[in-house]
């Protein structure tokens, strides 16, 4: 069986019009390469949800009712996962928006009216079924039938997973972020700190390694983070930035949502504590409207507690989230030069790729896991080793960079935490080894709500003389960072 990823999001071409592209794009899970299905264009969103779909379920019927054969095998056809932001969801299913009291996609809860704003303090409500949506039993949800019903087998429960790019990075997080630094006085943080903060956020930007796209900002640009600052802060810079900043209560609440989402994020951890990642997001949620106040139990927030039934389903947070879609539709901005024809040129510049694509010779020579590079003969050296020397190591994931302080932090295979200063052969090994220091101490950076150490996440500090390990001990690389009397935070990368 394939299975498909679809992706469904507007995308608006000039801030001097309300003119837009709606792509619907599709993937082979798992792989990331992203296909374009079909496109709109028009001096606003589409109107009507199933003239937009049209092409697309009759497509999608036909696939699945008869498969393909590809290589003289046959395949049957089905979609896994349907992926889009909250208003581009409510459009496609044809359900109240995510203003709305009865909004939310996984339960049949009632928002309540505070503050202007409409929120969600229940957590226990009945769970919606894909037999109560397919019967439009809730008359307080839907507006009318999506003809993407007509899709056999899909699932509108299981099928269409929560995106923790908008609902928690662009959703929650921001919107913490925002309190903390405009919100009521009770959680706003006093222009001293958020200047610290800040400080902070700058201070750390040459820590972090190449394999993330964007440094630290400070707040100053709070208004132009993109999702991966905000899933950076979260998972990596945030329990280092924060401390000593939020007060106790606020910096311990926001580590339950760290902890919870790291589970989730970590398909290492993820299957043994999926069951506690789901109590500490519901614990985080009931006590979000204690710290925060009940009207601020947005539509994201209450989401937060649906997010492991989809993990149940799909597996790990990155395996079903729209970054990759994301990043093709910026692509795809880049195409389009001007407003005029715009659909044209898209269909011009992407069979231009394809041919390209289709008229490179491909080898499948079987690429070696680690790639040496950039041979010097600077050292350092110690007993029985000697040249080739080598400056980088590139693994199937990341790079490593000796003598660079960002890029040179490894965990290895017998738990040692070591920066690495050269690469070179060993002569009574008859292999190449990594020389570096180890960190002699390491301590949890926090312990509550669990020890940190259950996500080789430690407080490290002294280190020993050079040692070698052999390069295939390399077990991940670590981002480190700066902390206090001389000691390091080191976290694991995830999203690579």
């Amino acid at each position: 069986t394939i299975n498909l990823g679809i992706n469904i999001d507007g995308l608006p071409l000039s801030k001097s019009s309300t003119s837009s592209l709606w792509p619907i794009l599709g993937c082979v899970l798992p792989y990331k390469e992203i296909f374009i299905i079909g496109a709109y264009y028009g001096p606003k969103k589409p109107t009507n949800c199933n003239e937009f779909l049209q092409d697309f379920v009759e497509e999608m019927i036909e696939l699945a009712n008869n498969g393909i054969f590809l290589c003289e095998k046959f395949y049957n056809i089905q979609i896994k996962q349907i992926l889009c932001d909250a208003p581009a969801k409510a459009f496609i299913l044809n359900i109240k928006g995510h203003s709305g009291y009865f909004s939310c996609t996984k339960c049949v809860i009632e928002g309540e009216y505070r503050n202007r704003r409409i929120c969600f303090v229940d957590i226990y409500a009945a769970k919606r079924t894909n037999n109560d949506f397919l019967n439009e039993t809730d008359d307080n949800f839907h507006l009318g039938c999506t003809n993407l019903k007509q899709i056999p087998q899909l699932h509108f429960i299981e099928n269409i997973p929560l995106d923790y790019m908008h609902l928690l990075c662009l959703g929650v997080m921001r919107k913490c972020l925002y309190m903390w630094t405009t919100g009521d006085l009770k959680v706003r943080l006093q222009s001293h700190k958020c200047q610290i903060l800040s400080s902070n956020l700058e201070n750390i930007k040459h820590n972090i390694p190449v394999e993330f796209c964007r440094k630290p900002r400070s707040l100053d640009y709070l208004k132009q983070w993109k999702a991966t600052e905000y899933r950076q802060f979260l998972l990596y810079t945030g329990p280092v930035v924060l401390r000593g900043i939020l007060s106790n209560d606020l910096y311990y609440h926001f580590l339950t949502l760290t902890v919870a989402i790291r589970i989730l994020c970590c398909k290492n951890v993820c299957n043994d504590y999926l069951n506690y990642a789901e109590e500490l997001l519901i614990h985080y949620v009931n006590t979000f409207k204690i710290l925060y106040g009940k009207y601020n139990m947005s539509h994201n927030v209450h989401g937060l507690i649906h997010l492991c039934d989809d993990v149940r389903i799909h597996g790990t947070l990155d395996l079903f989230s729209a970054f990759k879609y994301e990043n093709f539709l910026q692509e795809v901005k880049k195409i389009i030069r001007k407003a005029d024809k715009p659909l044209q040129q898209l269909h011009r510049r992407y069979m231009e790729k394809n041919d390209a694509i289709c008229n490179t010779d491909l080898t499948y020579e079987e690429n070696s896991k680690i790639q040496l590079l950039n041979e010097h003969y600077d050292g350092p050296l110690i007993q029985d080793c000697t040249n080739p020397q080598y400056k980088s190591i590139n693994m199937a994931q990341y790079i490593i960079k000796v003598n660079d302080n960002a890029n040179n932090c490894c965990f290895m295979k017998d738990e040692s935490i070591i920066k690495i200063e050269n690469i070179a052969y060993c002569n009574r090994r008859k292999y190449l080894v990594a020389i570096g220091k180890k960190f002699m101490i390491k301590k949890d950076l926090f312990h509550v709500p669990c020890l940190s150490s259950l996500f080789d996440i430690y407080l490290v500090s002294n280190v020993s003389e050079l040692c070698t390990w052999p390069i295939s001990d390399i077990s991940k690389k670590m981002l480190i960072m700066p902390y206090a009397n001389n000691t390091f935070v080191i976290i694991p990368l995830l999203h690579i």
